[in-house]
């Protein structure tokens, strides 16, 4: 990053400490980042990112014989988390075959992974319920980074408000959000990741 980014990103923070600093209260969308709101003001709430359930809802599930959908919904952006999945992804598909396969939304469009079928679409606004409905299990992968603690665990929220169960990476965002083994899973390592899915 050049000076000038490194500058304006300075800034940028003081400001903000600054306005948490003048404020009555803090609204904060997880633990962390209330963790870092209360170093400059002791009142702080934290109220989640509200999600329409009347849009995303569950439908009732019929299981035919066929593969098993591991699914992932996101961005462009987003797809370097995805990367992070592709020796899981490989492993699975090594070991089951035609059993499973792999529905990506919104991924970059250069997004592969050898040796596991995979059907990938563009994420749209009219398709994103039914999309996720389809899947049978959802991952949400993330990195342990000061922004990736930052996030709300949407994909996570999004499964559970759709039906499906998920595998996520363990970060204390999450485990807010859900109850491992309830919900779903929490994983650190590829074999948890493979042992879960």
């Amino acid at each position: 990053k050049s000076f000038l980014h490194r500058a304006l990103l300075r800034y940028q923070a003081h400001l903000c400490r600054r306005m948490m600093q003048g404020a009555r209260i803090v609204i904060a969308e997880n633990e962390g980042i209330a963790q870092e709101a209360r170093k400059h003001n002791a009142r702080v709430a934290i109220i989640s990112a509200p999600i329409d359930s009347d849009r995303f809802r569950p439908v009732p599930r019929v299981y035919a014989v066929g593969p098993v959908t591991i699914g992932w919904i996101g961005s462009p952006a987003t797809t370097r988390l995805l990367k992070t999945m592709d020796p899981v992804f490989t492993a699975l598909g090594k070991k089951y075959g035609m059993k499973i396969k792999l529905k990506i939304v919104g991924a970059s469009s250069d997004y592969k992974v050898p040796g596991i079928t995979t059907e990938k679409k563009d994420w749209s606004f009219n398709t994103e319920v039914a999309d996720l409905q389809s899947f049978d299990i959802g991952v949400m992968p993330l990195e342990d980074t000061p922004f990736e603690r930052g996030r709300l665990g949407g994909k996570m929220i999004f499964y559970m408000m759709t039906g499906v169960p998920f595998v996520a990476s363990d970060m204390p965002l999450n485990r807010g959000a859900a109850d491992d083994g309830v919900h779903g899973f929490f994983v650190s390592t590829h074999e948890q990741w493979i042992e879960k899915l």
